[in-house]
């Protein structure tokens, strides 16, 4: 066949289907699908615009993923194929056009994204992200500073 789609960029970025990205849970992923097609192949034809975007999120066999785990928040109803030349191929990207969000953390959890039947999956990995919380010191000595200093300069003031 002459049609070929993956899922192209996360969030503005590039990024290709065949590259595993992390996920942390409650985070939204602006996923950017991208086709070429070779109508002169007997595909990416024109005719049967417009054409839908059939998305597939299941859990990778083996991992501790779990159907639900992530959801599509957006995705447009559907999209055109332009006319291209005379054995020319075409392209079509759709920029940040489908959102989706993973629910819950799962260790070793993995799940694979495909559009449409021509599409090479992107699998998302579940991980936590770490918030660093500073030390109680990083915090109490500066404000402690900032403290004496306005005691000092307070005392200062009233001539003592």
């Amino acid at each position: 066949m002459g049609m070929y789609s993956q899922i192209r960029g996360i969030n503005g970025v590039d990024v290709l289907s065949n590259q595993e990205v992390e996920m942390a849970p409650n985070q939204i992923l602006n996923l950017s699908y991208y086709v070429n097609y070779d109508p002169a192949v007997g595909s990416g034809d024109t005719s049967e615009n417009p054409q839908n975007y059939d998305i597939d999120i299941s859990p990778v066999t083996g991992t501790t993923g779990v159907d639900g785990d992530i959801v599509v928040l957006r995705i447009p109803e559907s999209f055109s194929l332009l006319n291209t030349a005379a054995g020319g191929t075409g392209e079509f990207l759709d920029q940040d056009a489908i959102a989706v969000q993973l629910l819950t953390y799962r260790e070793g959890a993995k799940y694979s994204i495909s559009i449409g039947n021509f599409s090479t999956p992107m699998v998302i990995a579940s991980t936590t992200t770490v918030a660093a919380v500073p030390e109680f010191p990083t915090i109490a000595l500066p404000v402690a500073a900032v403290l004496g200093l306005i005691f000092i300069f307070g005392r200062k003031k009233e001539g003592l």
